[in-house]
């Protein structure tokens, strides 16, 4: 796969999924999130977005989760822009594993998360963007089986409010079974902690279609409180993707 530098171009992303909130209807959702993937054999498991034709990305990257994995970055023959993870079972006897219980910035992990998460700094380049890849505990049968990826930006700090925006996948039988979190900076002892993006999903679901739901989106954080109303939400919106624009993103 062609490696070249991961950009700024990516958070084009997030402004995508805020759009769902601001302006589109829970049957829209599919005009931006094209397909999600979530599988698992005898030794790997894989979760996957695939963005629609209107979520357009200029990048291509693939950064190894040590030795167990990867995760990728990267436009298919059709030029649709893909997020996936892909590792081995035996990434969870990695002692150098940390357990967390909150995003990077300290604010709460979408409500598909229960309790904590295994992390895993993928790539991280001072002053541009930390990749991380996340792993729930995997012992027992009936437990979520939750995999994801966060992108955390520098450049997002203190453009947009302390807010977590997160839509919710269900299936067609009203299992959630992903979720897509746009999340802002916060501010921890004086130091800004910048926001980003963070993907899972639960591969217990052993999803491989485009059919779903996305009726629920909600606001999480310190500053959820001052957007309530439909007015309120619709200036948030305006507010993020503004943060987003300033710093050379643009939503087509």
């Amino acid at each position: 796969m062609k490696t070249t530098l991961f950009n700024k171009t990516v958070a084009v992303l997030a402004v995508a999924a805020l759009s769902l909130t601001a302006c589109k209807t829970s049957s829209d959702a599919a005009e931006y999130i094209k397909h999600i993937k979530l599988s698992k054999d005898a030794q790997t498991f894989e979760y996957s977005t695939t963005f629609s034709q209107n979520v357009e990305v200029d990048m291509e990257a693939e950064f190894p989760i040590g030795k167990y994995g990867t995760v990728a970055f990267y436009k298919d023959d059709a030029g649709l822009f893909h997020v996936g993870l892909r590792a081995s079972f035996n990434l969870f006897g990695d002692i150098n594993l940390t357990p967390v219980s909150k995003l990077p910035t300290g604010m709460s992990f979408p409500a598909i998360v229960s309790g904590s998460l295994y992390q895993y700094v993928v790539k991280s380049i001072p002053g541009q963007y930390t990749v991380y890849a996340y792993f729930s505990n995997l012992t027992g049968s009936d437990a979520k089986k939750l995999a994801g990826v966060a992108i955390q930006f520098e450049n997002i700090k203190n453009n947009f409010p302390q807010v977590t925006i997160t839509q919710s996948f269900f299936t067609n039988d009203n299992k959630k079974f992903a979720s897509f979190t746009v999340f802002g900076p916060a501010t921890v002892d004086g130091k800004q902690i910048p926001g980003g993006i963070f993907l899972v999903g639960d591969i217990n679901q052993a999803i491989d279609s485009g059919n779903f739901n996305t009726n629920s989106t909600t606001i999480g954080g310190k500053d959820a409180a001052n957007y309530k109303t439909e007015k309120q939400k619709q200036q948030l919106m305006r507010k993020v993707q503004k943060a987003f624009e300033a710093n050379g993103v643009k939503l087509h």
